[in-house]
């Protein structure tokens, strides 16, 4: 295997919860990291209750069996997990998942109540007047 080496420039905020973490964790920094990278080329994003959804067939999935999606189901999904690191506003969704066509919110609350019913309810979060956000493992 190839040797990468790095250097980092970090506050000392940050190193002290990153010892903190990897202490807790029992790993070094270069096991933390390879498992950070690995993550990130995994093609499976992992949810709670066995749920994950493969990248790379773009389907979700309970256990081995795959969860049906309908079109725009699929396209708010995708849409969430573009994101997931924020909540996404009823307009960013109109605009991106519905590309400006009318949505009223009754259909995006619609959208969300058939993922939760096909999933589990707290795959998607809500927070009033922020938005909605992929519940990621």
């Amino acid at each position: 295997m190839p040797l990468l080496t790095i250097k980092l420039d970090i506050s000392s905020d940050l190193q002290y919860r990153l010892d903190k973490k990897l202490k807790n964790k029992n790993k070094s920094i270069e096991e933390y990291l390879v498992e950070l990278i690995e993550n990130d080329f995994a093609p499976n994003i992992n949810f709670e209750y066995d749920y994950y959804f493969n990248s790379f067939l773009n389907k979700l999935f309970n256990k081995e069996k795959e969860i049906e999606l309908t079109k725009i189901e699929k396209k708010f999904f995708l849409y969430l997990l573009a994101n997931q690191n924020k909540f996404c506003s009823s307009e960013e969704i109109k605009d991106n998942v519905w590309e400006g066509k009318n949505m009223s919110v009754f259909t995006l609350r619609n959208i969300i109540n058939k993922i939760r019913a096909k999933t589990y309810y707290d795959i998607i979060k809500n927070r009033s007047s922020h938005g909605y956000k992929i519940n990621i493992k």
